[in-house]
């Protein structure tokens, strides 16, 4: 049920079926599609992330009819390498990617803008598919959109996964951080024998 309540925040098509017309019937797809179309217009590239492979039919449909050149990797593309080095060398101006398939070992430093059209559970994969953009050889300022709707299960998952980023900073924060100061207090107390 939870997933059929995310899918119809994404598009109504995922539910029904139904892919014509894929315009005019989700403001959050026709916003991805507004904000794709700018981006590319600034003359500037863009990866876009999805969960569901349907999304990405619907985005590889739009983009085919407007002229927008497009790449696309999912757990299906067999030359997965050779996408990607024709998407970095300008040959495509928007990278459509299953978030599962192209979260890791892959760089897509010829873009700097990032779409999250919908949410993952696990945030720290959600940010692992962002670095694929966030690399070491990328000189631009990167830019991170994350669309969804209001007032729906959307925001719900927004406020999860929020507090699951918080709960690991306080534990990943501390660990990393170096070497901790104690106090003289702490010191003596920790050398003090035991009883």
């Amino acid at each position: 049920m939870i997933q059929r309540l995310r899918e119809v925040c994404d598009h109504p098509a995922l539910i029904t079926g139904k892919r014509e017309p894929v315009l005019g019937r989700s403001e959050k797809f026709d916003l991805a599609v507004e904000k794709i179309s700018s981006i590319v217009e600034g003359g500037e590239q863009v990866v876009l992330f999805s969960n569901s492979l349907v999304m990405l039919d619907l985005f590889e449909a739009v983009l085919g009819d407007s002229g927008i050149s497009y790449m696309r990797l999912d757990g299906s593309t067999t030359d997965r390498q050779g996408v990607i080095d024709a998407f970095n060398r300008g040959e495509a101006d928007v990278a459509l990617c299953s978030i599962r398939a192209a979260g890791q070992g892959i760089e897509l430093t010829a873009a700097n803008h990032v779409i999250h059209v919908d949410r993952w559970w696990n945030p720290a994969l959600e940010d692992q598919a962002t670095d694929r953009v966030h690399r070491i050889g990328q000189n631009k300022t990167v830019y991170v959109y994350r669309i969804q709707v209001t007032d729906t299960l959307e925001e719900r998952i927004d406020a999860l996964l929020e507090s699951k980023r918080q709960v690991s900073a306080g534990i990943l924060t501390p660990a990393t951080a170096g070497a901790r100061s104690w106090t003289r207090e702490e010191l003596l107390e920790i050398l003090s024998p035991i009883e």
